[in-house]
């Protein structure tokens, strides 16, 4: 049931077919960190506020808290990047966690709880010599999402505006349906994939408070492929800390192998 929940949860942000995205080629390394999230992305997080804490008014830290996780993630983006990039060869990587405070400008009890339930994730995986452009169309497919990810209930796509919404739904957990808008940047060597969680739909048992996701796929000097993930998401309090690590660092090697597979 874990192993269920965390991996709907954390690559259900991978869902949109590759012909449906409106793609971005440029060689400007500010467009990640340009990124603006979209009104919807600061009203889902407020309902947080509003539910467990109606009597404070959190839209002004809803704001900083967004702004900054994002500038944020994308240092973190460049940064991690820039070593592994720096390495002779590809040194696959996973680190879970589960940030106490991501922000120190407002202090309230709401603030601390909405925080001390976030999960990190962020990984590094080798994917041999593999074309470029076939991994971005696998990683991006409906094929590898319902391999990937179980619980997966529906998906609806939105050729034009590179949108998607989906459903998963976990025993133990309930219903999680949200949709997402993937902005997509190509260079010569790379993929760079970003999207925020836009809006819960149709008042799910388990909302997605806050999510934003980033994927890297990289073609390296020796001709190998690798996929960088970032995540940071926030939905119901997390329980079970040491078995959430363990599962999350297990399904690395099934995210490999269904890309590998797919893009061969």
């Amino acid at each position: 049931m874990m192993k269920t929940k965390l991996f709907a949860f954390i690559l259900a942000s991978v869902s949109i077919n590759a012909l449906a995205w409106q793609v971005v080629q440029n060689n400007n390394q500010n467009w990640l960190s340009s990124i603006e999230a979209a009104p919807s992305v600061y009203a889902e997080m407020n309902k947080y506020f509003l539910k467990q804490d109606p009597s404070n008014d959190a839209r002004a830290y809803v704001e900083n808290f967004v702004e900054t996780i994002h500038a944020n993630m994308a240092q973190e983006t460049y940064e991690f990047m820039n070593q592994k990039l720096a390495q002779p060869g590809c040194v696959p990587s996973t680190q879970v966690s589960f940030p106490e405070q991501l922000t120190s400008k407002y202090n309230f009890n709401s603030k601390h709880e909405f925080e001390s339930n976030f999960l990190k994730v962020e990984s590094y995986t080798c994917l041999g010599k593999l074309d470029l452009d076939r991994v971005f169309e696998t990683l991006m497919s409906e094929a590898f999402q319902r391999k990937a990810i179980n619980g997966l209930k529906a998906i609806r796509l939105n050729q034009n505006t590179n949108q998607a919404c989906v459903e998963t739904k976990i025993f133990g957990l309930g219903t999680s349906r949200y949709c997402l808008t993937k902005h997509v940047q190509k260079t010569q060597n790379q993929y760079v994939i970003q999207s925020f969680n836009e809006t819960n739909v149709n008042n799910p048992s388990a909302p997605v408070y806050f999510k934003e996701t980033i994927n890297v796929i990289t073609r390296l000097a020796s001709g190998e492929i690798s996929l960088y993930n970032l995540m940071y998401a926030r939905s119901v309090d997390l329980s079970f800390r040491g078995m959430v690590k363990s599962k999350v660092e297990d399904q690395q090697e099934d995210v490999r192998t269904y890309l590998i597979e797919g893009a061969q």
